[in-house]
């Protein structure tokens, strides 16, 4: 039972903090990671370095502080899994509610055949900008793109703790509609 998985991921980082994309670099590869890993945290027997974070430059700011970019890898897995893949970080591009702390972003790989379809689930997938800002004063909405090619139903949720280290409560009077949309009503902070 062995399945080769690609991962696809998009990253953000404050300006200079990340890989090292900058107005210079956009589509290029930027190697600034090389020590720092995408890791199977649970289910491979022990904890594996499966990718470095190094991508594909596709956005850098320095008046809005951030670098973005992204790439892909692929592993293979032996066995259905579950699997935990997980990367942690930090370097938070500076908020007017919350900062600091560290960051993890984590998937559950499970290859084992889905009743309905037969082949292993596919995952969500969601595209956006690594930080939105929001006017005071005014009851802004954000819709998050989300498709999953299985045409299952997909939820929102706000990260907990292990995931969005000290801004947690970035968005105080944000209201959350579990179908990918975000509101927030800035005259009440």
């Amino acid at each position: 039972y062995i399945i080769q998985v690609q991962f696809f991921f998009k990253l953000g980082w404050r300006h200079g903090q990340g890989p090292g994309c900058t107005q210079s670099t956009l589509g290029q590869l930027v190697t600034g990671m090389n020590t720092t890993y995408w890791n199977c945290e649970n289910g491979c027997g022990s904890r594996l370095q499966l990718s470095n974070v190094n991508y594909i430059c596709t956005g850098a700011s320095v008046a809005e502080d951030f670098e973005q970019g992204e790439r892909s890898f692929t592993y293979t897995f032996s066995g259905p899994g579950p699997f935990t893949v997980s990367f942690t970080g930090g370097d938070w591009i500076s908020l007017s509610d919350g900062k600091g702390g560290n960051w993890n972003i984590s998937t559950v790989v499970n290859l084992a055949p889905r009743s309905d379809t037969g082949r292993p689930n596919n995952s969500p997938q969601s595209v956006s900008k690594p930080a939105y800002i929001m006017q005071y004063n005014c009851f802004e909405t954000l819709q998050i793109p989300v498709i999953d090619l299985d045409g299952d139903h997909i939820r929102c949720r706000w990260a907990n703790k292990d995931e969005c280290g000290g801004i947690c409560n970035g968005v105080p009077s944000g209201i959350l509609d579990p179908v990918s949309i975000i509101s927030e009503n800035r005259s009440a902070i």
